[in-house]
């Protein structure tokens, strides 16, 4: 699990046996970040000495820092970014220098490399895209051509010069900006600024090309995240046998079963760096698979995805999504009501999937999860109509007991305690008023009835329009509810707020807009942001912007939520791709077990990113987009999550199926 626990945690010797004699709170906990005791922190240090020699030097280099000016700390983070970058693609020092998107760009996109002025003696040499040797997409990390290759005899496809510098508000950096934007054959090519000794950037591609194989090998990753089964992907190459096939035991009794008995809640997927499984996240990331899919439809046919499933005259993406939707039914009680998540009672080694043998446990139910189950399941309900209505009929009953259960208790439930969290994560969550706002969408829109859209009148002038989360969902109801069939019955004010609700979603467009504007890597985050899932912020308002977009067009927004992809994929002060397997300098070392029990990292993987509150204590600390290391140990700013990909997939998606609007 990610963003709010410590991965190294675990239970003391003798836990204690009393942990189902507290009674269930009805009010969530605020949630408890737990930290690395000084013992655990200790092995730490001695293993990464031992087996990562550099992180050791690079820790003290960092806590150095902290004491010098922001600009300092920035050329110190590029000069290592250049190091790691030329060790891993035999890119010079120079070409890190250039920072833009390692992978590719639509001609539509703005296309902008950033420059520190530092790396420029002479601000009035030229700039130049020149054709490069064509050179294939890879998800392998594979290094791409040496840049210090000569380039003699081609003539450039654009030229043009430097502009600026201008100061980067979040690291003080000045920085000198190519815009090549006007560029838009498709080719093959890099960016060289200056005649003798010249910067050269990476390769990166301009086209449509490269948008597939980013899509499948982004999504890919649920395949390769899926918990119960054999893995044997002849893709990728990642293989193990099966996985927690005794899931799992109930560690506190209720009322439907008592203490210890199994109750079958195999499948799904792994969550992030652990093998816990969590319907909060799960909820959450298949609603936005499926919104992706209606979104689109025709972009996302069977065999997309190549993967088991695939051939089965289902799009795969449904197919995929159907691995989270089958879980979560697996996961709701009788009455309704959802169980929190499945975890051991400590925390599991960097192990292979099948070696993890200890019992593993449900935890109880809360009323947050029980509503975003339900809000998925509603929306599963529509989509998977055509082909297999019995098991849309499946999602659609769930989902009306889940929300009957709400109805019985219309406050807060949370049935799970601190001591679950020992070893496991905890998704802790006070407010679940956003959660069934997404359910009320979700089933009216499925089955408009007007009981939901009645709770959708009274409760839509309440709601702020934000990017997704596993706390607040709330944006995917309003996004639907907007698009969403009104029954010809509607009453007047239900209609009345769907025009309140749309106007949430194109006010928050032009405010991020102006945002975008604020930073010259037209980044959505500010410095408070620079928390655990920093990507994963900026990819979900990115998203915001393309379901703007959708509703009324603006061209402008697509290429905002554009420049949050190229962050993603190299355009950032570290000059690093936050995607294992893709770009000239990907993520090698996640805080993911399968890939360090393996020690390669599985593709596709987004990881949380820059975070200044570094809680695993080997991040640098208090330097915003600089506080990043690309260390195992370091798992507050390094470990990958299902929840992390759901926007990235959704954004590239979207640009894949060319950037919908909705149909008149």
């Amino acid at each position: 699990m990610a963003e709010i626990r410590s991965d190294f945690g675990h239970s003391p010797a003798g836990a204690r046996r009393d942990a189902c004699s507290h009674g269930a709170r009805r009010v969530s906990a605020e949630p408890r970040r737990q930290r690395l005791a000084f013992k655990l922190t200790l092995l730490a240090a001695i293993s990464l000495a031992l087996f990562r020699p550099n992180i050791v030097q690079n820790i003290v280099q960092y806590g150095g820092n902290v004491l010098n000016s922001r600009l300092h700390l920035a050329a110190a983070a590029q000069a290592e970014a250049a190091g790691s970058l030329s060790s891993a693609s035999g890119a010079t020092a120079a070409t890190a220098a250039i920072r833009l998107n390692q992978v590719g760009y639509l001609p539509s996109s703005l296309k902008v490399a950033l420059i520190p002025a530092r790396e420029v003696a002479d601000p009035g040499v030229p700039a130049v895209v020149l054709p490069w040797p064509p050179q294939a997409f890879t998800t392998s990390g594979a290094n791409p051509p040496a840049t210090n290759q000569s380039s003699s005899g081609s003539a450039p496809a654009w030229s043009g010069h430097l502009e600026g510098p201008v100061t980067d508000p979040l690291t003080g950096e000045r920085l000198y900006r190519v815009d090549f934007t006007s560029l838009q054959i498709p080719g093959r090519y890099v960016l060289q600024v200056g005649d003798s000794a010249p910067l050269r950037s990476v390769p990166f591609t301009i086209g449509e090309d490269f948008l597939t194989p980013l899509f499948t090998t982004v999504t890919r990753s649920y395949y390769l995240q899926r918990c119960g089964i054999a893995l044997d992907d002849s893709i990728s190459g990642f293989a193990h046998s099966p996985c927690h096939t005794h899931d799992a035991y109930l560690r506190c009794g209720d009322a439907f079963a008592p203490a210890n008995q199994r109750l079958d809640v195999t499948g799904g997927w792994h969550d992030a760096g652990d093998y816990g499984k969590y319907s909060t996240t799960t909820a959450i990331t298949a609603g936005q698979l499926l919104l992706l899919y209606e979104l689109a439809p025709a972009a996302f046919p069977d065999g997309q995805l190549q993967i088991p499933e695939s051939g089965n005259g289902v799009p795969d993406l449904l197919d995929e999504a159907r691995v989270g939707l089958e879980w979560l039914l697996r996961m709701q009680r009788a009455d309704g009501a959802v169980y929190h998540k499945v975890g051991p009672l400590i925390w599991p080694g960097m192990i292979r999937p099948e070696k993890d043998v200890a019992h593993r446990y449900v935890y109880g139910v809360t009323s947050q999860d029980t509503a975003k189950a339900a809000a998925a399941w509603a929306m599963g309900a529509r989509l998977w109509q055509p082909y297999d209505p019995g098991f849309a009929w499946r999602l659609l009953t769930a989902a009306r007991q889940a929300w009957h259960f709400l109805e019985l208790h219309p406050e807060t439930v949370d049935e799970t305690r601190p001591e679950d969290n020992r070893g496991s994560g905890e998704y802790g969550d006070r407010n679940d008023a956003d959660d069934r706002y997404w359910a009320a969408a979700e089933l009216y829109v499925t089955t408009g009835e007007a009981k939901y859209g009645q709770f959708l009148r009274f409760t839509t002038p309440m709601i702020d329009w934000q990017a997704v989360s596993w706390t607040d969902p709330s944006a995917l109801g309003v996004f639907d509810f907007v698009i969403g069939p009104a029954p010809a019955t509607e009453d007047e004010a239900v209609t009345y707020v769907r025009e309140v609700a749309r106007q949430l979603i194109l006010d928050r467009a032009e405010e991020d807009a102006r945002a975008a504007a604020a930073n010259p890597y037209s980044l959505l985050l500010s410095q408070p942001d620079f928390v655990w899932a920093s990507n994963k912020i900026a990819l979900a308002r990115g998203v915001n912007l393309l379901l703007a977009h959708y509703l009324s067009p603006h061209p402008e927004w697509v290429q905002i939520a554009e420049r949050q992809l190229d962050w993603m994929l190299g355009s950032n002060p570290l000059g690093k791709s936050f995607i294992t397997g893709v770009g000239a300098n990907p993520v090698e070392h996640p805080h993911h077990r399968f890939s360090a029990a393996l020690g390669k990292a599985v593709p596709g993987l987004l990881v949380g990113g820059p975070n200044s509150r570094a809680e695993d204590r080997v991040a640098p600390a208090g330097l915003g987009p600089l506080s990043y290391i690309d260390e195992t140990a370091a798992y507050s700013v390094n470990e990958p999550a299902i929840d992390y990909n759901a926007p990235l997939v959704v954004l590239v998606g979207f640009l894949l199926a060319g950037s919908p609007t909705r149909p008149d």
